[in-house]
């Protein structure tokens, strides 16, 4: 799915701008805690009138090519809490 992403905004117009944003949370014990930069914990979700729900001052990390997204993600995923339940 990324290479499709990367592949459309590499074949678009010249005249058209993207932005690729990367943010990656979790929920543990009621808590919301930015998976990326790890010094964001506690985070609020809140409405975005028109937008929906969205989580403050969540981390946003801008990406280029696939393989800056694959980064971060594994990042994030490094950073999980995980135990039973």
């Amino acid at each position: 799915m990324l290479r499709t992403i990367f592949t459309w905004i590499e074949n678009a117009c010249e005249n058209d701008e993207f932005e690729v944003v990367i943010s990656m949370a979790e929920v543990y014990m009621e808590r919301v805690n930015d998976l990326i930069d790890v010094t964001r914990k506690d985070l609020k979700v809140v409405d975005q009138k028109g937008k929906g729900a969205a989580i403050q001052d969540i981390s946003e990390h801008f990406c280029c090519n696939e393989q800056e997204v694959y980064n971060l993600i594994l990042k994030g995923l490094k950073q999980r809490k995980v135990c039973e339940t």
